[in-house]
């Protein structure tokens, strides 16, 4: 499986390229001198940056879907939803719980018309 034997490190610039900032990026998947240290031993991503990296691009393009507008798919991206008392993507830490938001807003997606800060409660 490719995240067990890690994904190149230039998928965290691809995150950036998307929209995410640096504070997200390194904030969620490696710190950046973490990612130096990997870039400068072209080393890729550890399996647990590897997931973290995937787990955020797979809702960010469930929520560019859902939205039909990546600008509202990274401001939903950044805003807390209700119980979960977290923005989505600081949700994506977690691993149960990034499922549990992906099936949500996989549930929800067909009835999301404009952007709602929390479609997926």
């Amino acid at each position: 499986m490719m995240v067990e034997e890690g994904i190149p490190i230039s998928s965290v610039e691809i995150l950036r390229n998307e929209g995410l900032t640096f504070s997200e990026v390194h904030g969620v998947v490696l710190p950046a001198r973490t990612l130096k240290h990997r870039k400068d031993k072209k080393q890729p991503l550890s399996p647990e940056e590897a997931d973290c990296t995937l787990r955020i691009a797979k809702i960010l393009a469930l929520a560019d879907r859902v939205f039909g507008n990546h600008d509202k798919a990274l401001r939903w991206l950044r805003v807390q939803i209700g119980d979960w008392k977290a923005a989505p993507l600081w949700i994506c830490f977690a691993v149960k719980s990034a499922e549990t938001l992906y099936a949500k807003c996989s549930i929800r997606s067909m009835r999301v018309s404009s952007f709602d800060p929390i479609p997926c409660q």
